[in-house]
């Protein structure tokens, strides 16, 4: 899922930069902060997992992932965005 991480993170740099021409500033700098927030534990469940070894067997982690493959699927109409992180 590194793919997807950097794909989110790009898009959620994106969303930082434009959320003081939103009609809710504070609510879209929110939004960020939970995004990336939700990027670092991702990170963090995953540092000492090699990939190798395939998914972490664990539910945070797992749960993480889910939560990461539906944000991605928030920008799915982006140039990037690649099928396989779309929600079945």
């Amino acid at each position: 899922m590194p793919n997807s991480i950097a794909f989110l993170a790009a898009r959620v740099d994106e969303d930082a930069a434009d959320a003081p021409n939103q009609p809710d500033p504070a609510r879209a700098h929110r939004e960020v902060a939970a995004k990336r927030w939700i990027i670092t534990e991702y990170e963090g469940a995953m540092s000492g997992w090699p990939p190798s070894e395939g998914p972490a067997p664990d539910l945070l982690t797992l749960g993480l992932s889910l939560a990461i493959r539906a944000l991605c699927w928030a920008y799915s109409d982006h140039s990037d965005y690649q099928q396989e992180w779309k929600i079945q």
